[in-house]
Order: C-alpha cells, then sequence, then structure tokens
C-alpha cells in the first residue's frame, strides 16, 4: 500500500514559511518506502525546499501563482497517475501533525478496506469533532473511490468543501484515528481566507 500526502505551498508572510519548516521536520522524521510526500510551489522558489535531496519527497512548481485548487489537482494527478498511490493525504503547509500521525493512517489503511480516514482535528487548542468534515485538511483518501474527482479551479476558497461533499455523496467507509491534526487557522495574516474575513477583497466564482 502506497500512500502519497500532498502539500500546497504558497509563502505569503514569514509565519507561513516558518511553520511549513517545523511541518516538513516533523514529516519527514515519518518517511518511509510506501510513503511520499509531495509539495507544490506556486508561483515561486524557495532555496531551502532545494536541500531536501530525499529520494520520497517530490517538489513540483508553477512560474506563476495559480490558486490552491490548481495546486491541489497537480499534486493529485502526480500522485495517482505517476506514482501509483493507493490513498492520498493532504496538509496544508501552516499546519502540524502529531509524530505518529503517519503511522496511524498507515495503520488503519492495512487493517480495514476504509475509503476515509480522519484523525482527530484540533483548532485552537481544542479537540473538535465534524460528523462531515468541511476541508480535506488531515483527511487520507482511497484513491479507487475518489480517482474520478478533482478541485473546482474556478474557486478561490473553499475549493476542498466542494471537493469533499463530493466524496461525502458516495457514502464512504469512514475510519476515525486517535493521532492529531492541528489546523492553525489565522497563523498565515496574508492568506486569502484571513484577508477574505477582513474584507480586503472579495472571492468571485
Amino acid at each position: 500500500m502506497k500512500l502519497g500526502i500532498g502539500i500546497p505551498y504558497y509563502k505569503n508572510s514569514p509565519e507561513c514559511e516558518t511553520a511549513f519548516k517545523k511541518l516538513m521536520k516533523t514529516l519527514e522524521l515519518q518517511l518511509r518506502e510506501n510513503v511520499y510526500l509531495f509539495i507544490f510551489e506556486d508561483g515561486q522558489t524557495s532555496e531551502w525546499l532545494d536541500a531536501y535531496k530525499h529520494d520520497h519527497i517530490l517538489i513540483y512548481r508553477a512560474g506563476v501563482n495559480h490558486g490552491v485548487a490548481y495546486a491541489r489537482n497537480v499534486l493529485l494527478d502526480a500522485m495517482i497517475k505517476n506514482y501509483k498511490c493507493d490513498y492520498i493525504l493532504y496538509i496544508d503547509s501552516d499546519d502540524m501533525v502529531d509524530c505518529d500521525f503517519i503511522t496511524t493512517i498507515l495503520d488503519a489503511a492495512n487493517t480495514g478496506n476504509y475509503d476515509m480516514i480522519i484523525s482527530k482535528f484540533i483548532w485552537q487548542k481544542n479537540e473538535v469533532y465534524y460528523a462531515r468534515r468541511s476541508n480535506v485538511a488531515g483527511v487520507c483518501l482511497r484513491v479507487d473511490f475518489i480517482k474520478d474527482i478533482t478541485f473546482n479551479e474556478e474557486y478561490m476558497i473553499s475549493e476542498d468543501t466542494i471537493f469533499i461533499n463530493d466524496v461525502y455523496a458516495r457514502n464512504p467507509r469512514i475510519f476515525v484515528t486517535d493521532s492529531r491534526y492541528y489546523y492553525n487557522y489565522g497563523i498565515n495574516p496574508n492568506s486569502l481566507m484571513m484577508r477574505y474575513e477582513r474584507s480586503e477583497i472579495g472571492i468571485k466564482k
């Protein structure tokens, strides 16, 4: 069983880069023979990322910023078509996971025929349980179950809500692990969501 972890990355604040470096240190220790880390750097080049020479860390880039939906679709295509992953997992670059996060995902994938494996969701230091997760952060999905679903690139925010709702519409078999995914909402003051909530930008379809 092969697991692909997809991370879209766009640095628009020092906080964003600091958080991503911390996440990379945690994930690098969890890589193994059947786990690959796919990064899409959107419209930029970070030299510190090029320092990674790990065979299981793959870096993709675009010359201009295309947005997170485009980045996720590129990663989805790479994980499924190029590397034939059996499961895919998305992590946001400014979030954090437990040190045994990947192990618990793999254990669940190997012991049960689940379509969706969900970690416990920690938001502002509190565990939040969602019967229906509204985003893809920390959600592991079986490729055969979702391989014909893509992210709508017309949307700048909430594109993952549309995607995950399409997954739920298929009535997936779900397992919730004991490992935790830490959602660092608001850590990046220049993110699209934060700028939108401050009414600095309008989001159009």
